[in-house]
């Protein structure tokens, strides 16, 4: 490497399109180590962060806010923590137009601390923990006000998912529906819970106190508990609706419909049988083309393939079921912002039979072929589910892999 300027950028995006977080450090390590006379500084770091897309399981390039949050998270200790370090710049600020860019929100580089109505992210708030010197306490939680969630036991009363909190202060408590859930310590900036949330309005309240003042934030999380048993519910207007091949919650910002993160099947429950989530390469779920037809482009990036069923042990009724499809046909485009080392994989071209409960709905049926790659595909049909056999999606391949991209269920009576 050249010794020649004073001080050199690097962009650097480990976590995101290429290798893990920590391998950042290493390499800033590695360049002082080779030439400690100069100072570096973090010209570019980023990940991308859909505010429709939400996960208990995040992981790297899924586009989930919890992702782009512990991606921050990660780089800004290890910016911290190495003081040969000048400075470091986000890439970027706000969500911005990108006319070539593709992924989840496509001719968006959502990589943003706020999105591009200038709306702060709840990331943008783990900034001012860290570099305000004024005391600030935020939930982070703004991305995700409404949520669901599946019993862990069919008579467990709430359902426990994780809870952040971003902050400058030492300590920090927290309240839920006016019971304290305890003190915690921040560390680096983060305190974690882990809150037992009841069906309907769970009213979050924290605070902390510095130089005997006190500060404090508060909102409302909306939560539908969804009994682990689909037979115990009775509801005659149930609807569940899975994002197959994902572990993201895809939240439909228009109709509210919040669409289950992929499960396999339990009894009881619903879930696939067979298969594997497509991944473009090791460290990506899913693929970032462009999906046409669609404005729920990231449910049609993620499916399963090579599955033979997906089961609901639904109550007796009648049912209206949804499948969702899109194929890559070979299509799937590299983009010119793309700084990973690997081109996409795609399958060979699909071709298979689909039955409901035996009945066969679907025959030879290839969504490339037939509707063009890269198409979102919706076919809809109402049977019915009898003799409490609940309702069976089954797949038979005839050429390629069968796959499913989403799948919803609608109650009808």
């Amino acid at each position: 490497m050249s010794t020649t300027p004073d001080v050199i950028g690097w962009n650097t995006y480990y976590g995101w399109y290429k290798g893990n977080a920590n391998q950042f450090g290493e390499f800033m390590d590695q360049m002082h180590s080779e030439t400690p006379n100069i100072k570096s500084l973090i010209s570019e770091y980023g990940a991308g962060g859909d505010g429709r897309l939400h996960s208990l399981l995040p992981e790297q390039f899924d586009f989930s806010i919890e992702w782009q949050q512990q991606y921050h998270e990660s780089y800004l200790k290890q910016i911290f923590d190495r003081k040969f370090i000048a400075g470091a710049a986000v890439w970027n600020f706000i969500d911005f137009n990108a006319a070539s860019r593709q992924e989840s929100m496509p001719h968006i580089n959502n990589k943003g601390l706020l999105y591009n109505n200038r709306t702060p992210k709840d990331v943008y708030f783990l900034y001012q923990a860290w570099l305000l010197k004024n005391p600030m306490i935020h939930i982070a939680r703004r991305d995700w006000p409404i949520r669901k969630g599946i019993q862990l036991s069919a008579n467990d009363r709430f359902v426990v998912q994780p809870i952040k909190i971003y902050s400058n202060l030492e300590k920090v408590e927290l309240f839920q529906n006016g019971k304290s859930l305890g003190v915690q310590n921040t560390n680096k900036g983060v305190a974690l819970w882990n809150i037992p949330f009841v069906n309907g309005k769970n009213f979050l309240f924290a605070k902390g106190v510095n130089d005997n003042n006190s500060y404090q934030d508060g909102m409302e999380i909306n939560f539908e508990i969804v009994p682990l048993l689909l037979n115990q519910i009775k509801n005659k207007s149930f609807e569940l609706a899975v994002n197959v091949g994902s572990n993201c919650f895809f939240i439909d910002p228009i109709n509210n419909v919040t669409w289950f993160p992929d499960q396999a099947y339990k009894l009881g429950g619903f879930g696939y049988i067979g298969g594997e989530i497509y991944r473009s390469s090791e460290t990506r779920i899913g693929h970032q083309s462009e999906v046409n037809l669609t404005r729920n482009v990231p449910l049609y990036q993620t499916f399963r393939f090579g599955l033979t069923d997906y089961k609901f042990d639904v109550v007796d009724g009648e049912y209206e079921v949804e499948l969702h499809f899109s194929d890559l046909e070979n299509k799937a485009q590299k983009s010119i912002y793309d700084v990973n080392d690997k081109e996409e994989n795609t399958k060979e071209i699909s071709t298979f039979n689909v039955a409901i409960n035996d009945d066969k709905v679907l025959e030879d049926f290839s969504p490339a072929i037939q509707y063009g790659g890269l198409n979102a595909i919706v076919k809809s049909f109402v049977v019915t589910s009898k003799n409490a056999k609940g309702l069976a999606i089954s797949f038979e391949k005839d050429k390629g892999n069968t796959l499913l991209n989403a799948i919803k269920i609608r109650r009808l009576n």
